[in-house]
């Protein structure tokens, strides 16, 4: 039980932190257009 909890903990904050940085390479990319999606 342990095991799986830190088993979804560790994939949902691998989800996160690339879903993070794909935001951040995508408004790296097109900084002049200021396209802001929340």
């Amino acid at each position: 039980m342990a095991a799986l909890g830190s088993f979804l903990l560790l994939v949902s904050a691998s989800l996160l932190t690339a879903s993070y940085l794909r935001s951040r390479a995508a408004r790296a990319r097109r900084q002049p257009v200021r396209i802001t999606r929340r």
